[in-house]
């Protein structure tokens, strides 16, 4: 099976549990990689026969930058959802967001969730 990924997607949203987070963000990181057959866009080397990972970004920008939420499986899942509603063609999907610099006592340099489609 063939993939495509777009990985490392930048985004700053109001997400998390502590209200701090709610209103002064944090940094995310998503990436999405789909597995489906890519034979065709490879022959007729045509967008429209092919994942459009302009609009990918788009959909996902349209969950990062929406309404806040708590936590960042819930990020995942609504990403993942939407990209799988809108690309039919991909037998399967993965959705990682990662949450850069999470408020936690330890240093670390990121919390992060995954998720597969179809569920």
């Amino acid at each position: 099976m063939d993939s495509l990924s777009v990985k490392g997607m930048k985004f700053h949203g109001l997400h998390g549990v502590q209200e701090q987070e709610k209103i002064e963000g944090n940094d995310f990181e998503v990436d999405v990689v789909f597995q489906a057959d890519l034979s065709k866009a490879a022959s007729t080397d045509n967008l429209k026969d092919a994942i459009n990972y302009t609009k990918v970004q788009e959909i996902t920008a349209s969950v990062m930058h929406g309404d806040s939420v708590d936590l960042i499986e819930r990020l995942c899942f609504d990403i993942g959802t939407k990209l799988a509603n809108h690309f039919k063609e991909a037998e399967e999907l993965e959705v990682c967001v990662r949450k850069l610099n999470p408020p936690i006592k330890a240093p670390v340099a990121y919390t992060e969730a995954r998720m597969s489609w179809p569920r």
